[in-house]
């Protein structure tokens, strides 16, 4: 007789909970509270919780070391099914995305393509906060990286030659949304010579969201919101260019 639906869903929780463990001892190493708690909602369902915690961050641009074989380009409209048969992204997604301006790289070793990573410029969308971006700012978002390429320096030097692109059309920064859970993403941003511009948290418990927002370098609130809209809260980017 098959088992009824509570049980099999138990069961599940029974077998995935070593690996959820897990996930929250390594949050805890990060941040013994904030860093746990972020693990554990992740397996809530975001209907009933949904917990964000990541640093915007403005890309460096400290040189990298040289690839063997890289090479990188621009995308463009008849580019779509070379972006797709990359990654994840699907066609129509992709096309999407250039028609309503979005801007793509390309990365290649021997010719090959490996990586993508795209950008946005003008107001951005993470959730359920729309960022202020000036209008020489752009935001960096879903780069991915072939498995076969990991770990031999693509996605850095993708970061630099998109970022050395854009800066001559008039970009002076670069800004992205990382968690800080994600340690590999956080010390490859350090490396690059990347600056923490803000720390976010959000939390949304049904129909109630709190965000905040704190200075990295002070630790001091820039903003703290409580409210029960769906709709978006419109921030500005703070930050102290001159540090």
């Amino acid at each position: 007789m098959a088992a009824s639906t509570p049980l099999r869903l138990a069961r599940a929780a029974v077998r995935g909970a070593p690996s959820k463990l897990g996930s929250a001892a390594r949050a805890a190493r990060v941040a013994p509270v904030r860093g746990t708690l972020t693990a554990l909602a992740a397996n809530v369902p975001s209907r009933l919780l949904h917990v964000q915690w990541y640093a915007l961050v403005a890309h460096g641009d400290r040189p990298q070391d040289p690839v063997p074989g890289f090479r990188a380009r621009r995308c463009h409209a008849s580019d779509v099914a070379v972006l797709a048969g990359v990654g994840e992204i699907a066609p129509d997604e992709a096309r999407r995305r250039l028609q309503q301006g979005h801007v793509a790289y390309l990365a290649e070793i021997d010719g090959v393509p490996v990586a993508y990573k795209w950008f946005h410029i003008g107001a951005w969308r993470e959730v359920n906060i729309e960022w202020a971006l000036a209008g020489s700012d752009a935001w960096s978002y879903d780069l991915y990286v072939a498995p076969g390429a990991r770990g031999r320096g693509v996605a850095s030097a993708l970061n630099a030659w998109s970022a050395a692109d854009l800066r001559k059309e008039g970009v002076t920064r670069i800004v992205a949304a990382i968690p800080y859970l994600t340690a590999g993403s956080m010390e490859a941003a350090r490396r690059a010579g990347g600056r923490e511009v803000s720390g976010v948290t959000v939390v949304r418990a049904g129909p109630v969201e709190f965000v905040s927002g704190r200075d990295p370098g002070s630790g001091a609130r820039t903003y703290r919101r409580l409210r029960r809209s769906r709709n978006p809260v419109k921030l500005p980017i703070h930050e102290d260019r001159g540090r």
